[in-house]
């Protein structure tokens, strides 16, 4: 049996991928929290495990492996499941990701510099922007035609997949830090509710209502120890009192009032 360690940080969406997808596909892992807010992927002891410095990290067998998308890669070569069986399928999987990856993705961490400033308007106008990216997403990935088709469908079906595990983790962060910071939903900042907008919305809050997702994330089942998360230990989180949201904005917090 492989022994896996992921390395991640809890609020960081690159790594809430690959955890979602070891909590889906029912790997066994231990998790190793590197503290972003004390700089501990610049610390030598983790750059001797990935010299880029960040996270995640797999490590499995004495073997190291690292970047996001690369990980869910792996996960499929090494233990299946992570993407649909039909090869066409798999690749309209990869174009639908990369697009979200280079466009949406690409586009959100403005929130953080709008939070920073108080900026409401930038962010109703950065919200209508994504807006676009999602309606022609939703159109042409035929995920509209899915979820009229099923309304609980993921973005294949029945089954959460590779597209479910890459997409959603940051839609999350975003999603949460605009309900913190600016009091509203990222969707009802956006002007024009058409069905395209409400049936992206619905397949979000699919997949984030799936146990795997919080398990790896809302409500994880392990949290890391005393002393590898900051502000998870001044929260004085456990598995049973964990609230993701107030860790979210408590992180946000210090990390502007830090900067």
């Amino acid at each position: 049996m492989s022994q896996l360690t992921l390395y991640g940080f809890l609020l960081c969406p690159y790594v809430q991928r690959v955890r979602f997808a070891l909590e889906k596909i029912g790997v066994k892992y231990d998790y190793k929290e590197i503290d972003l807010f004390k700089l501990k992927q610049k610390e030598q002891a983790y750059l001797d495990i990935n010299p880029f410095g960040k996270v995640p990290t797999i490590v499995i067998n004495n073997q190291i492996v690292y970047e996001s998308l690369p990980l869910l890669e792996f996960l499929e070569n090494e233990f299946g499941s992570v993407f649909p069986q039909d090869n066409i399928r798999k690749t309209q999987q990869r174009i639908w990701t990369t697009y979200f990856d280079q466009n949406f993705i690409s586009k959100m961490w403005g929130i953080f510099s709008l939070i920073k400033t108080k900026d409401v308007e930038g962010s109703k106008k950065l919200a209508n922007e994504l807006a676009e990216i999602l309606r022609f997403f939703t159109l042409n990935s035929k995920l509209s035609e899915r979820i009229k088709q099923n309304p609980s469908s993921y973005f294949e079906g029945d089954t959460l997949t590779y597209a479910d595990f890459a997409i959603i983790p940051h839609v999350k962060v975003l999603e949460t830090n605009y309900k913190i910071f600016f009091k509203s939903s990222l969707f009802e900042q956006i002007e024009n509710q058409d069905e395209l907008i409400q049936n992206f919305k619905t397949y979000y809050q699919n997949v984030v209502s799936s146990d795997s997702f919080k398990r790896a994330v809302t409500n994880p089942v392990t949290l890391p120890p005393q002393g590898d998360n900051f502000v998870l230990d001044e929260l004085q989180y456990t598995t049973e009192n964990f609230n993701y949201e107030n860790l979210s904005e408590t992180y946000m917090n210090k990390k502007f009032a830090q900067a």
